[in-house]
């Protein structure tokens, strides 16, 4: 299987089981940018600058504590010692219901 990857106008990166590259920035930067777009392509959303993309549609309201749980997931590609290596782990966001001017009204 060969993938082509546009880079620049007229220049192209093929990755294919050939692909050689010494210092590995250029697959490992190929991954992390599809797989960031295929986090965008779902119903996740990016909150915050790092790519961590998160279910909204799945949040849970803890209503007792003024605080929004939601579910999320962060992935990155980098080196080891057995090649490009992907990890996908799950993270939560959690966020106060309540403004920082409400919490200084009730003191």
């Amino acid at each position: 299987m060969q993938v082509k990857i546009p880079v620049e106008s007229g220049k192209s990166i093929y990755l294919n089981d050939d692909f050689v590259n010494k210092d590995n920035d250029i697959k490992q930067t190929v991954f992390n940018l599809i797989i960031n777009q295929a986090f965008r392509e779902t119903n996740l959303k990016q909150i915050g600058r790092c790519p961590r993309f998160f279910d909204t549609s799945s949040v849970i309201d803890l209503q007792r504590q003024n605080m929004l749980i939601i579910p999320g997931f962060k992935a990155s590609a980098f080196q080891t010692e057995l090649g490009c290596t992907l990890a996908i782990d799950s993270c939560f966001k959690f966020m106060s219901t309540i403004s920082c001017l409400q919490k200084i009204r009730e003191m």
